[in-house]
């Protein structure tokens, strides 16, 4: 286990600052007191998903799969019962330990079967992406930089800014598009910074409302339409957008900044118009009815939506920003692994975790049951279930969050997944 940090994107100088990063909702529960069976695919689920069962005819099955990247074999039985997991779920394990707990899986994931797969990364268009956002733009700089791709190779990386403020850059695992200082002011208007409990405010924006300049189903067709043009195609996909209206721009983004900025240290709005409304999107794709997630999980990084596979921010006059990595084609096999039950991977991490975290009380908050991509350091990766658990430390008294992942197939915890 280890506690959450920020994330995002470095751009020192004439490229901004750093992108910081909020916890996605993932949920947890426990054993024994859980509530009545069933689950919740939660806010974000707008699409279709689509069951294990249903792989070989919309995955494109290849035949024999490589299997676990652990090389065990899992026995697999049929016929079995439907699979299930709780809504949610109230326990005291110990003095360090307990459960206050939301499970949330997908409707469609009912069989409890995860189909062997692959991935392999799309490779988004460079000129595409750079004539789409740039096509009318004076190009002000250019910057060149060595970067190791996803085999760890090192390509050449390269960074654009233009001369009314925009930046683009196109790594070789990552395409980012941003109106500088515009990008700034939302991002303390909207702070997706959950490593910070007192300035972090996304929940205060609205996951259903809808905007007057455009509606959430129109910024998904638009958005989806952009990633066509640079050649990325995601298929099915869980979405959400978090509206940023101006009434709650103008809350939020001066009580962040009463928080404590020193005048004239960053560069701030306060007050907004109509024309300043946005949504701020996430995109993750849906592999056998389960959300992917393609996020590090390592010392330094933590499953959360400032990694997912595309995000950004939509308004009137068009994107703000937009990052897009790590979208997958699925090489999904023949062979399944049957996951544990549910009631099982919760004694898995009561046996781990009942003396709390260094000793510290830990409350188990929310888990969600994802595909976890782990990379095999070809320029590839396998898919396998995860539960990406979320919980509360009492040790500070502020709340501190820290996150933990369990393979949802042998139980043990994962503490990486970058090959």
């Amino acid at each position: 286990m280890r506690k959450n940090r920020n994330s995002g994107y470095d751009m020192s100088g004439n490229f901004g600052r750093s992108v910081l990063a909020c916890l996605c909702a993932a949920g947890m529960c426990l054993l024994a007191g859980c509530g009545e069976k069933g689950s919740s695919a939660g806010e974000m689920t707008e699409n279709a998903e689509i069951s294990a069962e249903e792989a070989a005819g919309t995955e494109g099955y290849s035949g024999e799969a490589k299997g676990s990247t652990e090389g065990e074999a899992y026995e697999v039985s049929t016929g079995k019962a439907e699979w299930e997991t709780p809504l949610s779920c109230t326990e005291k394990v110990s003095d360090k330990l307990s459960f206050d707990a939301e499970v949330i899986t997908a409707d469609s994931f009912r069989s409890g079967m995860f189909y062997q797969t692959e991935g392999h990364y799309q490779e988004y268009d460079a000129d595409a992406f750079l004539e789409l956002f740039f096509a009318d733009k004076t190009i002000e700089d250019r910057y060149t930089y060595e970067m190791s791709d996803r085999s760890g190779e090192e390509r050449e990386g390269y960074a654009y800014l233009s001369e009314d403020g925009c930046q683009i850059c196109l790594y070789p695992t990552d395409a980012v598009y941003s109106v500088t200082s515009e990008q700034d002011y939302y991002f303390y208007g909207f702070c997706d910074i959950i490593g910070n409990q007192t300035m972090y405010n996304a929940d205060q924006y609205s996951l259903t409302k809808e905007l007057s300049f455009m509606t959430r189903e129109e910024v998904k067709r638009k958005v989806l339409e952009t990633l066509e043009q640079t050649g990325i195609y995601p298929g099915n996909i869980i979405y959400q957008a978090y509206a940023l209206d101006v009434p709650t721009l103008c809350e939020e983004s001066q009580r962040v900044y009463e928080w404590g900025f020193q005048e004239g240290e960053v560069d701030f709005r306060t007050e907004w118009e109509a024309g300043q409304e946005a949504y701020e999107f996430s995109f993750w794709q849906i592999c056998q009815g389960l959300p992917v997630w393609t996020a590090e999980i390592g010392p330094l990084c933590t499953a959360d939506e400032s990694q997912a596979p595309v995000r950004g921010i939509y308004r009137k006059d068009g994107f703000v920003s937009l990052t897009v990595t790590d979208i997958l084609d699925f090489e999904t096999g023949k062979e399944y692994d049957e996951l544990l039950p549910f009631e099982e991977i919760v004694d898995r991490i009561s046996e781990q975790y009942t003396d709390g975290v260094d000793g510290e009380e830990i409350v188990i908050k929310e888990m969600r049951l994802c595909a976890l991509t782990f990379r095999d350091g070809e320029g590839g990766c396998d898919l396998r279930p995860v539960w990406i658990c979320i919980g509360e430390l009492a040790w500070d008294g502020d709340g501190s969050l820290v996150q933990m992942t369990f393979d949802a197939v042998i139980g043990e915890e994962v503490y990486g997944n970058m090959g």
